[in-house]
């Protein structure tokens, strides 16, 4: 058995694969490679009907004819997930109760087979933290929740390396040095086409140089590798799982590998909660800690009077993000004649459609598209400004709004992830629902300067009191890691 090769034995279900063609072949082939044969191939453009490596190509008509048969799951094979999802909708509603992603799927054959791998001799003892991430160092909050980590763990004198498993995603990549990690504390590998190729990388990794303690924080590929670690070669690094997220994705990761981790952090009470009742054994195991950085001294003073300044930093995507929402606060704004100044940070698909509006309606003395701008400098960026935009469908922090807030920023905000417990409606920010909410909220704090200046000292103050808290759990916890002891208080 060569070196780069599983030996999986399984009963998995029958799995029959749809979507682009070429990302069709590619997973029938880490299939294979798995030892896995799926029944069926399907691509979303016509093809005749063949075969390919003996597998049946089968039209998308005769797809639908699998749409109420249990034992079997379709995988879509998309650039994009969710187009892969769409499409199946299109075809028959019901295909979709069968669809699972490639990586969990892929993923759940390692953790739920008999796998044989041929590895390196283990070389070393387990030392040191070990920090995952998900995508590679892109624009996001988890990366900057890593970076957070990583600084704290190294003023400790705590060993602490980032593993990045690079990979292909609709996300800019912008390096670790974009958040003040040196490039030397990162073990930087891919980008492969194969999961399996993955896997494989990681666990030899593991094998010759494993961590005493890996933190994991979202990655299907890395956990796969340590749940093959454990069984085949007995590797007993602890893993913490950070939940950054209350979604569906990321309670199905922890059902999947559950087996695996020795605690969770949630950055929210709503996802320890969440992640509490679908697991109610391991809620001693679940701890919450929220990363607050330490608030500034002093917030800054403004002259009046002036453009109330408003700020929107994200990934800019219409559906998790309503980025666009924007444009609906930034329409009655201007209709009411308020004075305003609106500051865009971040990069995504919606960037073009902002910057049309701006120029259409010429309000480039108004509206400033920023792009990406290095973590090191977005404390400048908050001081900047008074009221900061948030209209995401969910969240796990997010960690913009307590960076804004612990410079006195005051948050306009949807009630997701720490919203609702970081934001009373009045005193410190508000909490919103749409576009003419976030839009009557900024009216009333831009025509009323002691409310606005009284708004911002609460936001600040709220952070200040929950940072002294934070940093003891902090504190508490990278000890324990440190000494060895339980790892969560």
């Amino acid at each position: 058995m060569c070196a780069n090769h599983f030996q999986v034995t399984c009963n998995a279900n029958a799995s029959i694969i749809y979507g682009e063609k070429e990302k069709v072949l590619s997973l029938c082939e880490q299939l294979i490679k798995l030892g896995i044969k799926p029944i069926a191939l399907v691509f979303n453009t016509d093809e005749p009907e063949t075969e390919h490596l003996g597998i049946p190509i089968l039209t998308q008509e005769k797809l639908s004819n699998f749409s109420g048969k249990t034992g079997t799951v379709i995988i879509p094979a998309f650039s994009i997930y969710g187009k892969g999802l769409d499409s199946l909708r299109d075809l028959d509603h019901n295909l979709l109760k069968l669809a699972v992603r490639d990586i969990e799927y892929l993923s759940y054959l390692l953790m739920n087979s008999h796998v044989e791998v041929e590895l390196p001799p283990q070389k070393a003892d387990a030392s040191g933290i070990l920090i995952g991430t998900q995508l590679g160092f892109v624009l996001g909050g988890i990366e900057s929740w890593i970076a957070n980590l990583y600084l704290k763990l190294k003023e400790r004198g705590i060993t602490a390396k980032v593993l990045e498993p690079l990979q292909d995603c609709i996300y800019r990549y912008v390096g670790p040095e974009f958040y003040g990690i040196n490039p030397k504390d990162v073990y930087r590998f891919g980008p492969f086409k194969s999961f399996a190729d993955y896997v494989m990388k990681s666990i030899q990794d593991i094998s010759t140089n494993p961590p005493k303690i890996y933190i994991d924080n979202g990655s299907y590929r890395v956990l796969a590798a340590f749940g093959v670690a454990k069984k085949v070669i007995k590797n007993d690094t602890k893993i913490i799982s950070v939940l950054h997220g209350d979604s569906e994705v990321v309670y199905r990761r922890a059902l999947l590998f559950d087996s695996i981790i020795d605690k969770y952090i949630a950055v929210s009470n709503t996802i320890k909660d969440d992640i509490c009742k679908l697991l109610p054994e391991r809620k001693n195991d679940v701890t919450v800690i929220r990363q607050i950085p330490k608030p500034c001294e002093r917030i800054r003073d403004f002259n009046f009077p002036h453009s109330i300044k408003l700020c929107y930093a994200s990934r800019l995507e219409p559906c998790r993000k309503r980025t666009m929402w924007l444009t609906e606060v930034m329409d009655v704004l201007l209709a009411e004649n308020v004075d305003f100044y609106l500051s865009i940070a971040g990069e995504g698909e919606c960037y073009d459609s902002l910057a049309r509006y701006v120029s259409d309606r010429q309000i480039n003395n108004r509206v400033s598209l920023m792009g990406m701008i290095p973590h090191t400098k977005m404390n400048s960026f908050w001081q900047q400004h008074e009221v900061f935009l948030n209209f995401s469908r969910e969240e796990g922090g997010p960690l913009t709004l307590v960076e804004s807030m612990r410079q006195g920023v005051v948050p306009i905000v949807t009630p997701v992830g720490n919203g609702k417990d970081f934001v009373n409606t009045g005193e410190n920010g508000y909490l919103i629902s749409s576009p003419l909410e976030a839009s009557n909220a900024i009216m009333r704090l831009a025509t009323n300067s002691t409310l606005l200046h009284n708004m911002r000292y609460s936001s600040w103050k709220s952070m200040l009191t929950r940072y002294h808290k934070t940093c003891e759990i902090t504190a508490n916890l990278i000890e324990n890691m440190y000494c060895g002891k339980d790892l969560l208080p």
